[in-house]
């Protein structure tokens, strides 16, 4: 006779079982049954069945008679071998070969009359050649007036017209200069150690020591790193909009006489690496174009976009550093500013002290405002000389006002070592003369730091209220 706790347990287990079961239904019956007909779906919708890795040769033909031809090299790169031998363009052919092998059709039509698509004359034939020998093609017609879908045809299905969605004729409908390498510096900037620039007939140096540049001619000083780095963009990316390929005159592209010289190298090498000539056309119909010889090593003549040229042109003031101090903001300790009737102190806050960064400790102990005191290192980091006025002799000193100078600024480290200085003369020639120990020169800089370090203690504290004011803010 079977028990009351018997039966229940049976219950139980037969509702556990049953439960299981449609688990067991609708995750094998239904989930993985729509995963494969999505996964079939998508296979009968794709236009190649192919691998990246197998593609050997991409043909392209486009109407108006442009054609290329690009072929993976046994490094497993890409080269151009039509119409001219160059470079290709790495990451143009990644795209397209990602583009071939995931691409789906949103219809198949039949193809019944396929000039009204477009595909009699298509705007692009790609024939696409595989290691083992095989190749497909695919013909690129008109988009669609209503969505913009676009239509194509394809070996494997000669008999349908695909559709294709709008976003693919951008990736399909290609021009020889896209597959070709545009980047005419294969150095990456950040690998360049020596730079040679002639332009205007001055020749300038510079040399990379220690993490450092440096300006070695026409002068020996410390070189302005941002602008360094601004010519460094540049030639990292000098980019072809087109190339002169065949015969050419290199005096109809202003490059016999050019109007810049650039030569490159790695650190520590001794021979130039890179060397490029910049010229302006010397033709009417190509006089405002700049033009670019790669002769080093031997490349192709390319044009430029026009705004190239005048980022290259330099004078030796814009070489230099200009900042007349030399700091790291976070080793800065204390800050004191002293003249004839003036002392500021501003210290660091302890450890102890994180909610207060920064203290006043004279003319009067009392937190600061942290806002400011970083405001104010900015300011002084970014502090530039708008002009040098020369090296600090005693008349020099003197017209400048820096012989009894109306303020002194000294910047200290967390061991008492002072990090960097500032005189302040008197203003001239529409700017200050300042005397920092980033620079040997006196320069003349922006009016507008003297209101930075001439700020009042109070507008530098953080003022407690008072109890009338609690009072008054109180409910």
């Amino acid at each position: 006779m079977m028990t009351y706790r018997l039966r229940s347990l049976l219950s139980v287990s037969l509702g556990l079982a049953a439960v299981l079961g449609l688990g067991f239904y609708v995750y094998f019956g239904v989930h993985v049954a729509k995963k494969q007909e999505k996964r079939e779906d998508l296979e009968a919708r794709l236009v190649f069945s192919l691998r990246q890795a197998d593609v050997q040769r991409l043909e392209l033909s486009r109407s108006g008679g442009q054609a290329a031809v690009v072929e993976r090299q046994a490094d497993g790169g890409w080269r151009m071998i039509k119409p001219v031998e160059a470079e290709a363009d790495p990451i143009e052919i990644g795209g397209l070969l990602t583009t071939f092998s995931s691409m789906t059709s949103t219809r198949r039509i039949p193809a019944e009359n396929i000039g009204q698509y477009g595909l009699d004359r298509p705007r692009a034939l790609w024939r696409i050649v595989l290691a083992d020998g095989r190749h497909v093609e695919l013909k690129v017609g008109k988009a669609s007036s209503y969505n913009q879908a676009l239509y194509a045809w394809h070996s494997a299905a000669p008999d349908k017209v695909l559709v294709l969605e709008a976003y693919l004729a951008g990736q399909l409908l290609k021009y020889r200069l896209d597959l070709r390498q545009k980047r005419l510096l294969g150095l990456d900037s950040k690998q360049v150690g020596r730079i040679e620039l002639e332009t205007e007939g001055a020749r300038f140096l510079l040399v990379k020591e220690a993490g450092h540049w440096m300006l070695k001619q026409p002068v020996e000083d410390r070189a302005d790193e941002q602008r360094v780095q601004r010519l460094l963009n540049i030639f990292g990316n000098l980019q072809a909009t087109r190339f002169i390929d065949g015969e050419r005159k290199l005096s109809s592209y202003g490059l016999e006489s050019p109007l810049v010289k650039l030569r490159l190298a790695g650190p520590g090498e001794v021979d130039w690496a890179y060397e490029f000539w910049l010229g302006k056309g010397g033709l009417k119909v190509n006089e405002e174009k700049v033009f670019v010889s790669r002769r080093k090593p031997d490349g192709p003549v390319a044009e430029l976009r026009a705004h190239v040229l005048g980022g290259l042109k330099v004078d030796v003031f814009a070489l230099r550093a200009k900042s007349p101090m030399n700091f790291q903001s976070g080793k800065v300790h204390r800050i004191k500013i002293s003249g004839p009737s003036r002392l500021m102190v501003l210290e660091r806050g302890s450890e102890e002290q994180k909610e207060q960064a920064w203290n006043l400790v004279a003319p009067m102990p009392a937190p600061a405002k942290s806002y400011k005191v970083l405001s104010l290192l900015e300011s002084l980091r970014r502090l530039k000389a708008k002009r040098f006025l020369g090296l600090p002799d005693e008349e020099k000193l003197a017209a400048s006002g820096l012989d009894s100078p109306a303020l002194s600024l000294s910047l200290v480290d967390e061991k008492g070592k002072e990090i960097s200085t500032l005189k302040i003369g008197r203003p001239r020639d529409g700017g200050l003369a300042v005397l920092g120990s980033g620079r040997r020169e006196i320069c003349l800089v922006d009016k507008g730091i003297l209101d930075v370090l001439t700020q009042d203690a109070d507008e530098l504290m953080v003022r407690k209220r008072t109890r009338n004011e609690d009072a008054e803010l109180s409910p």
